[in-house]
């Protein structure tokens, strides 16, 4: 669990600093609140989802399907060039300031 809690922290904070090296200032503050509701929004539709879910799935099957799900995500993540570009374009603009 602490290696998981730990990812989770890496990602999301990863997630942020690229969000603010991309976004303008003046529109910082409405960016990170659509940012948050959507991830509070999603939390909320995940439980409406997989909590009755799991009375008809085990939860083991579940988990693995969700684990399988993220590995996949985390791929295409991994070897997206869109993706890879941002993070360089804001490496390279830190590395300025």
């Amino acid at each position: 669990m602490a290696l998981v809690g730990a990812t989770f922290s890496i990602r999301g904070a990863s997630m942020m600093s690229m969000h603010q090296s991309n976004i303008d200032r003046e529109y910082m503050g409405r960016s990170m609140s659509v940012l948050v509701m959507v991830g509070s929004l999603s939390l909320q539709l995940g439980m409406l989802v997989w909590g009755p879910l799991s009375d008809i799935v085990s939860l083991d099957w579940l988990l693995v399907g969700c684990g399988a799900g993220l590995l996949l995500m985390g791929i295409i993540v991994f070897f997206d060039k869109t993706l890879r570009k941002a993070g360089l374009a804001s490496k390279t603009s830190d590395a300025s300031h």
